[in-house]
């Protein structure tokens, strides 16, 4: 009987395949040790690695791999790799293209969303780029040589660690690469921008592709891999940082010997000194000062040294060291641990000799009378009573100065005047006594990384300008604000039928806009006398979860705990403290019927000690459920993600991992998750941002299988993805500390991403008129970004500018730490943590007005509008309802009783507002 002559092809090669042999196989294992189709690999469409080709696998026949089908296939590996050496041969045509998919996601192209080792014989496209031909990463980095022998076995060996790369094809070493380096984006085929090589996957599959035209055969033989010890990288610095957190000195010290830099810095400029000091770890600083460390580097976020962390943390050992090694900023940390009452630390300092002898006497200035024993010390040390004249001008007046002042963001700076010394007091410096003030300008004594300058306004200072090491923040005057008084007969509060009922059917309602139209909730009522208060229904437990309706039911969620008590700190404060709460509890799922507020059903989707802990003003049940109307889907994190119907039956439950979702610089504060999953189509979409292996994935809302899963190189957040209707196509953003992104929400592939963001981001895109809205008020910027729908690539902004062909507007100060701003009518309405209410126009971003609401506390709970009211919830639980439009005109204060932080929800003439305890359904009587 003939053979064909790919049959002949595959037995010659078996037999040399049969009688070659390699030292240390031992440690190797084979990818297609038998003959047949492959176990363990699945043939998928080349320009799409969802999609399964099931009608023409990839067969191994003697030994040799290769695809029947005439051309436009992968064969995938089903396991996940990280780290490996890849050794295989492969023999191509003369118009053959094959590629090796290195660390690829289940989606997408491998050649841009993973990485392509790409072989083509230059035949097959005589324009190919370098990097498009044999030895190239695809598009990316061209190989050093060009050693391919068409229509021959090419030998291979792949070495892959960490973010190293290492091929070397016959013998040749081609490529020897540190991927990290190579941060520029790629095109795709469609003109699009890839993400650039240093942010693709760090684990991921592999696999064999077969591209070549017409009938010639794309073959695999001899191919086998070792995975590197525990799969895990090559050392890296988030190791180091890790370590030095830990105070594990022996990993430190080996770390470095691996050749870690020991001043590597993450991304807000911290550094293992900085995380030693900070966690006072003292041995551990002591090894890493040996090394050369960097005495002096400051992080970008608070502007802080490892000398800042090691005083603010009252851990005077590590002073000591820091001091004796060089570290500069005694002068500074004296003051403010004198202020502060740290007889450790300013004794530490003391000690040290390195002090000059006007911070002393700054420090006896700051220090209170008790206890007395700071004030003995400095004294002891030769400390006396500042003399104004030193500091000043003798002829200036520094009374004009005086006064607070704040950021757009709620942060306040107050200037003093003590015993003839001008003084500043903020969050971001701690106590200071200044001294200048020539064209307004001042610096501390003793602290040369802090200056002060101050602008007037018709002859009065109205504005201060501060620098911290590289942060600049803005604070301007605080207006003298009179009492705010009630416009009233401006809208009239009359029930008004509501013609066309609609659903708030997730967070913030349809497409997170937060605004409910033609539905008419009431502007005022009171929950003494009952007025509009239709129902109040006491919910069992604690959570921050915010309400849906649809139809006639109202939905939530709670955490009850079974042992002691829930306890709840709101208010304005920067601790990050976790609650002391892991104990067993429940977390359930209830549904209300609208118009009496009874429970129609409660269901327990878990119970059991909480995986992660919760933030003190957190709860362990923060994420809103979502609707379509026959689905129910909650979340509670790293307990679970779940979906029942409207009956309460449970339909399926997945568990999602753990969610250390917490402090970006510690993850040992754990603060509990916040995102909310949504529905797209027949997909539930979550955003799950965790200190390690953070993604994005959607799941199909029938059963709860997997559709795909994009990885995120990002740090904790706590904000709801949107998915974004526009002309061309629909975009699912997402707000998040290295990049804003927007992804395709059929498929996960990322479509763009933008730069420049807060340290901690909580709010939730949304759009309005075709801008896509991303707002953030942390550190070390408080951006509001208005986007253009539909961009593509990277899209982030030049330095120094505020707007591009993507950008609409956009500005680095002002957006909102925890509240999710609204778009109503032409205007953004933005309200800050404190209450204070910023007016836009939400095309162009020109400030309408800016106004202080009448709050103590803080502000979490998003803003909402509905027929001509803007709404907005404080912590205390004071709901202010302002009229929309150019001026700011109060309508009412209604006064709940109880803490609010839940969002509320608006539909058919309701609105429902979820306190501590309770579930209020307000509405006209």
């Amino acid at each position: 009987m003939c053979k064909t002559w790919l049959e002949s092809l595959l037995l010659v090669t078996a037999v040399f395949a049969a009688s070659a042999s390699r030292a240390g196989d031992g440690a190797f294992v084979s990818l297609f040790p038998q003959d047949g189709v492959p176990e363990g690999w699945t043939a998928r469409y080349w320009n799409d690695l969802t999609k399964e080709v099931k009608d023409s696998p990839w067969i191994v026949k003697n030994g040799v791999a290769h695809s029947p089908r005439k051309r436009g296939t992968w064969l995938v590996s089903d396991k996940e790799y990280a780290d490996f050496i890849l050794d295989f041969e492969i023999k191509l045509g003369e118009t053959g293209n094959s590629g090796v998919a290195l660390r690829a996601p289940l989606r997408g192209d491998p050649a841009f969303d993973g990485m392509e080792l790409q072989f083509a014989d230059y035949r097959y496209n005589t324009k190919a780029k370098d990097s498009e031909l044999t030895g190239g990463i695809y598009r990316a980095i061209a190989p050093t040589k060009q050693v391919y022998r068409p229509t021959e076995w090419n030998s291979c060996r792949v070495e892959l660690a960490g973010q190293h790369l290492k091929v070397t094809l016959n013998g040749t070493v081609i490529q020897n690469v540190d991927l990290g380096k190579f941060d520029q984006a790629v095109k795709r085929h469609d003109g699009t921008d890839a993400p650039p090589i240093k942010d693709r996957p760090r684990r991921g599959h592999i696999g064999f592709q077969h591209l070549s035209r017409d009938a010639e055969p794309v073959l695999i033989r001899q191919a086998r891999i070792k995975e590197l010890p525990g799969g895990k990288p090559a050392s890296t610095p988030a190791e180091l940082w890790e370590a030095a957190r830990k105070g594990d000195v022996k990993g430190i010290s080996e770390l470095l010997a691996r050749g870690v830099d020991v001043n590597a810095k993450t991304h807000y400029g911290a550094s293992a000194l900085w995380f030693a000091a900070y966690k006072g770890r003292l041995e551990a600083a002591k090894l890493l000062i040996e090394r050369k460390a960097d005495l002096n580097a400051r992080d970008t976020a608070w502007g802080l040294t490892a000398l800042d962390c090691a005083a603010g943390g009252d851990f005077a050992e590590i002073v000591k060291v820091l001091l004796a090694a060089g570290a500069q900023g005694g002068d500074a940390i004296l003051q403010n641990a004198a202020s502060q009452g740290s007889a450790k630390v300013v004794r530490a300092v003391l000690e040290s000799g390195k002090v000059k002898g006007e911070s002393l006497d700054a420090a006896l200035a700051l220090a209170p009378a008790k206890p007395p024993e700071i004030r003995e010390l400095l004294k002891k040390a030769g400390a006396k009573a500042l003399s104004r004249n030193e500091l000043y001008p003798p002829d200036m007046d520094v009374t004009p100065f005086t006064g607070a002042y704040e950021t757009p963001g709620g942060l306040v700076l107050r200037i003093s005047l003590k015993d003839g010394t001008l003084r500043a007091n903020s969050g971001l410096t701690g106590l200071l006594i200044l001294r200048g003030g020539a064209d307004s300008f001042f610096k501390p004594i003793g602290n040369e990384a802090v200056s002060l300058r101050f602008e007037r306004k018709d002859e009065k200072v109205a504005k201060v300008i501060l620098k911290h090491g590289s942060i600049e923040s803005i604070f301007e005057r605080q207006a003298s604000q009179k009492p705010l008084q009630l416009k009233t007969g401006t809208v009239a509060d009359i029930a008004v039928p509501v013609t066309r009922p609609k659903n708030w059917p997730s967070f913030r309602g349809i497409n997170a806009c937060g605004v409910a139209d033609g539905q008419h909730p009431p502007s005022t009522w009171d929950i003494k006398t009952g007025q509009n208060i239709l129902w109040k229904t006491p919910i069992p437990g604690l959570a921050h979860s915010s309400p849906i309706v649809w139809n006639a039911r109202v939905l939530l969620t709670t955490a009850v705990r079974l042992q002691g008590k829930s306890d709840l700190k709101p208010g304005l404060y920067g601790a990050g403290t976790p609650a002391d709460d892991i104990s067993p509890h429940r977390f359930e799922v209830l549904c209300f019927d609208t118009c009496s507020g009874k429970i129609i059903w409660q269901r327990t989707a878990h119970e059991g000690i909480p995986k992660i802990k919760r933030h003190i003003k957190a709860t362990h049940a923060n994420a809103t459920p979502a609707t379509d109307g026959e689905h129910i889907v909650v979340s509670f994190a790293s307990e679970g993600l779940y979906c029942y119907d409207f009956a309460g039956q449970l339909l399926w439950k997945r568990d999602l991992g753990i969610q250390d979702a917490g402090a970006f610089n510690d993850p040992e504060l754990q603060w509990g998750a916040a995102s909310s999953p949504i529905i797209f189509k027949n997909m539930v979409i979550v955003q799950y941002d965790r200190h390690k292996d953070s993604y994005i994935a959607a799941f199909d809302v029938d059963t709860g299988s997997p559709l795909w899963k994009t990885p995120r190189d990002e740090h904790p957040s706590w904000g709801t993805p949107t998915v974004i209707a526009g002309p061309s196509h629909s975009e699912l953003v997402t707000n998040a500390t290295n990049f804003i992104r927007g992804y395709d929400p059929l498929s996960g592939r990322e479509l763009w991403r933008l730069g420049g963001n807060s340290e901690i981001t909580v709010p939730t895109p949304f759009a309005a008129d075709g801008l896509i809205f991303v707002t953030n008020g942390y550190r070390p910027i408080q951006p509001i970004y208005a986007i253009r729908q539909g961009p593509s690539g990277d899209i982030s902004l030049k330095k120094d500018t505020d707007a591009s062909e993507n950008i609409a507007w956009s500005k680095q100060r002002g957006g909102p730490y925890m509240p999710t701003p609204v778009v109503y009518g032409t205007h953004l309405y933005v309200c800050t943590n404190n209450g204070v209410v910023t007016c836009y126009e939400a095309r162009t971003g020109k400030q309408v007005y800016r106004q202080r609401l009448g709050s103590t506390g803080g502000h979490s709970a998003s803003v909402v509008a509905a027929d001509g009211r803007v709404y907005f919830t404080s912590e205390e639980g004071d709901v202010y309802v302002v009229k929309a439009g150019q001026s700011f005109e109060l309508l009412a204060v209604n006064k709940m009783g109880e803490s609010c932080l839940a969002t509320p929800a608006i539909s058919d003439g309701m609105m429902f507002i979820r306190s501590q305890h309770h579930l209020f359904g307000i509405g006209y009587k």
